[in-house]
């Protein structure tokens, strides 16, 4: 099979420090929606990589008159993108940088929901279970309604503190989930942790 491919045209990238703030914005929330759309395929890669590219809209530096207004928008938008690379890096498996996400969207909004509970599994998935119990009950305190919060939440934090199998304390004062029956454990960690990161939306 062959293909060929012609260029028709080809047009510079706008200059980010000139655009004027309303199309920033505009820009930064359309390239957002292309990674939510990516997410949704189960393309989590290339969901990384167009929240990237809306994170560096929303972070670049403006030549411009811009309001308060609108740079709260942006920052809106930044965190957004922020929770957004954390889900996606969460199903990739790339705890590290998921971690950084998360702890930059609660630089920015400490109060942050999404941030939180994803910073919990985040730790979760680390095995730090004590800080990622103190995430997941600051999220519930915040948002006690919150649906996915109350499925998801009461269970994880009920599994790790009362574990069947007879937990065991890792070093440093770590709870572990490893048990006499490690891989039972390991699925149930999965079990409560997948997927809700899509639940509480992007």
């Amino acid at each position: 099979l062959y293909l060929e491919v012609k260029l028709l045209e080809a047009t510079d990238a706008p200059d980010l420090e000139l655009l004027p703030p309303v199309e920033k914005i505009a820009l930064a929330g359309h390239t957002r929606q292309k990674g939510n759309a990516h997410y949704g395929r189960g393309d989590y890669a290339s969901a990384v990589n167009s929240y990237s590219i809306a994170l560096q809209i929303t972070e670049s530096s403006s030549k411009v008159d811009i309001t308060p207004e609108e740079e709260n928008e942006l920052m809106d938008i930044k965190v957004k993108c922020l929770n957004n690379l954390a889900a996606s890096q969460l199903k990739l498996e790339r705890y590290d940088v998921a971690r950084k996400s998360c702890m930059l969207a609660l630089e920015h909004q400490p109060n942050n929901v999404k941030a939180l509970f994803r910073m919990g599994k985040v730790l979760a998935y680390q095995d730090e279970y004590r800080e990622a119990i103190q995430m997941m009950r600051k999220a519930l305190k915040l948002e006690p309604s919150n649906k996915v919060l109350l499925t998801s939440s009461p269970t994880f934090l009920t599994q790790i503190e009362l574990l069947p199998c007879g937990q065991r304390v890792a070093p440093q004062g770590k709870v572990s989930l490893l048990c006499p029956c490690g891989a039972k454990s390991g699925r149930l960690l999965n079990h409560l942790l997948g997927g809700s990161a899509f639940a509480l939306g992007l």
